[in-house]
């Protein structure tokens, strides 16, 4: 790489859910090389992204990204390799976006399906049955609602120490 146009290097936090881009323009092509650390937290996914894919992945959408510089699943990486023309997001992902997903700081159990309450001649005990059952469920589910929102403490938090080289 001769002419670089395009240096950083720093750490950054990414919490459970969300990402850091970077836009990386390459008007007539050229050579990327990064990499990273993630010094505390889980695995996390850098994929390069072109610009027209972008806001399909801010979505929420699956996009196609470039192979050549993408890590997955990872806690330590590094990619050098040339880029053609065009401009991309260089995005270290923490979020279900990628393969790799955040984790949940314990193990969130699975809401079985509240039973449809059978219709009965006498309604007294089937239906103070069924609505306790139900409140169960109820008190369970939001219990586990609470438990993502605290996913989103330290525990899931990616600190990622990178550095980016773009030029030609």
């Amino acid at each position: 790489m001769n002419d670089i146009f395009e240096e950083i290097g720093e750490t950054i936090e990414i919490p459970v859910g969300e990402y850091q881009a970077y836009e990386l323009a390459f008007p007539d092509g050229g050579a990327l090389s990064y990499e990273f650390t993630v010094t505390s937290g889980p695995a996390i996914d850098v994929l390069m992204v072109r610009d027209g894919e972008f806001s399909y992945f801010e979505q929420g959408y699956q996009v196609n990204y470039n192979s050549a510089h993408t890590i997955q699943e990872d806690t330590e990486g590094s990619s050098s390799a040339g880029v053609s023309s065009g401009t991309y997001f260089l995005t270290f992902d923490n979020s279900e976006r990628g393969r790799a997903q955040p984790p949940t700081p314990e193990p969130t159990p699975t809401p079985e399906p509240t039973p449809e309450p059978t219709p009965e001649p006498t309604d007294s005990m089937g239906g103070n049955s069924t609505a306790t059952e139900s409140m169960g469920t109820d008190s369970m589910s939001g219990g586990s609602e609470s438990t993502d929102s605290m996913s989103g403490g330290d525990g899931g938090t990616a600190t990622v120490e990178l550095s980016i080289t773009a030029g030609q």
